[in-house]
């Protein structure tokens, strides 16, 4: 087994050339730190009443907040869609409609042929897609050929216990970052261990980048940039003497090259984005103050572009080759702020902003091309949503769940998305692509997993 490992002695990890392709001289054996942790972790922005972010214990770093997310993309051009039960929405104005009984979600169809597969996958430029399944009561990573349909297995633990999460793969397709959480069989409501790992896409090696180094910590959402070069992820602590509630998040980058980890700012947050020439970081900060500010990586300079004790700043996606972050703002309890929640764009330059959605959405993801921005509502307007962004307009996509990918579930060319379907039962997921241009939906495989991850 190769994960997160106790140790009496604490050596500094060194990340194995080998991982990007060096060569067996250059290789070095790599020793991960001990750490045990019990902590209860936040997720989803949730605050009491004083404004001072509270945590869930029942929660764990991979849970999806309120409104899972879903999506749509392009035009499979000569293959047939297959029937299904999914059902999509007109254009529509930006009114959230009346809330309604949650309908059990409708079996999918079969799955597509590996013809029908590979003319599709082949349009939307991937030829690969993974994602956590279980495999019997262990959890591991799978990889899905999209031109065959045949699935392998790249990572499983050793640990009933044990959960994968967020899997963030590398813009270039090489490495695979991912959460990787011990529950303590004495409390399953709490950690016992948190790391980030990497694994080759080819699951040829693995690696423990972090742990958590102490009680009530955990170490989650890895997030690579642009270029593949850096890994960014968030260090969570609790308060001293309250570990029910978040206390410092501190934001990490991690260099694969020479294993080099340093922490970009004490003023940290959950939810980060990456600037697309990987210069800035956007941050949704928690642990001083509920702000959304831009982090200069060079000169460590943080600028707050809006502050507000009644509002936090949820999922945050930087537009490409722009300067505007979308985020999803949502109110905090205790405080009357919930007419100023909904879908922001807001300039990283001037903090001038706009306000797409007036409800409460979770999981922000711009198309490549920047024009389109794919976004779940929640509560009365729950659902997959997909805005205009310069028309001003969005419409609701699907009236079923779709679980949080680890990435960008837009496809290289913006004309498909990859996007995990919950079933039924629960644990029960489709891995389906969607087209944009007819938004038809293609079943790729059916799987059981807590939380897929969707990533390619």
């Amino acid at each position: 087994m190769v994960m997160v490992k106790s140790s009496a002695n604490h050596t500094a990890l060194h990340v194995d050339p080998a991982l990007r392709g060096g060569s067996e001289a250059e290789q070095r054996r790599l020793a991960s730190p001990a750490a045990i942790v019990l902590v209860a972790v936040l997720f989803a922005g949730c605050a009491g009443a004083s404004g001072a972010a509270t945590v869930r214990p029942a929660a764990s770093p991979k849970a999806a907040p309120p409104g899972r997310m879903a999506t749509a993309a392009m035009s499979a051009g000569s293959p047939t869609p297959v029937a299904t039960a999914y059902t999509t929405s007109a254009p529509a104005t930006l009114t959230p409609p009346p809330a309604s009984p949650t309908a059990e979600a409708a079996s999918t169809s079969p799955v597509v042929s590996a013809a029908t597969a590979a003319a599709i996958s082949g349009q939307a430029g991937r030829s690969a897609a993974y994602y956590v399944g279980d495999e019997g009561s262990l959890e591991g990573i799978w990889r899905l050929d999209l031109e065959s349909l045949q699935t392998s297995q790249l990572y499983v633990g050793e640990e009933a216990d044990l959960e994968i999460g967020h899997l963030g793969l590398s813009p270039d397709g090489e490495l695979m970052a991912f959460e990787a959480d011990l529950r303590d069989p004495r409390a399953p409501d709490y950690l016992a261990q948190s790391a980030i790992m990497l694994i080759r896409s080819d699951g040829s090696r693995v690696l423990t980048v972090t742990e958590a180094q102490g009680p009530q910590e955990a170490v989650v959402n890895p997030q690579w940039s642009p270029d593949s070069s850096i890994l960014a992820y968030a260090h969570m602590h609790s308060k001293p003497g309250l570990p029910d509630t978040l206390g410092d998040v501190e934001l990490h980058v991690f260099d694969p090259k020479d294993g080099s980890d340093r922490v970009a700012t004490a003023q940290g947050g959950l939810y980060f984005t990456w600037s697309t020439d990987g210069t800035q970081i956007a941050v949704g900060e928690a642990s001083v103050r509920d702000a959304l500010s831009v982090l200069k990586l060079s000169t460590h300079q943080q600028r707050v572009l809006w502050e507000d004790p009644g509002l936090a700043f949820w999922h945050q996606a930087w537009r490409p080759g722009g300067d505007q972050i979308a985020v999803a703002v949502v109110a905090v309890a205790g405080h009357n702020t919930e007419a100023q929640q909904g879908l922001y764009l807001v300039s990283a330059t001037t903090g001038q902003r706009r306000r797409l959605a007036p409800w409460q959405v979770a999981g922000v993801y711009w198309s490549p091309d920047g024009k389109l921005l794919l976004c779940a509502g929640v509560e009365a307007a729950a659902g997959p949503w997909l805005f205009d962004v310069a028309r001003g307009t969005g419409s609701r996509l699907l009236d079923q769940d779709i679980d949080f990918p680890g990435n960008s579930p837009w496809s290289p060319r913006g004309n498909a998305l990859l996007l995990a379907l919950e079933e039924r039962p629960k644990r029960s997921y489709s891995i389906v692509l969607m087209t944009l241009q007819n938004r038809q939906v293609f079943q790729l495989a059916s799987i059981d997993s807590l939380a897929p991850y969707p990533a390619w």
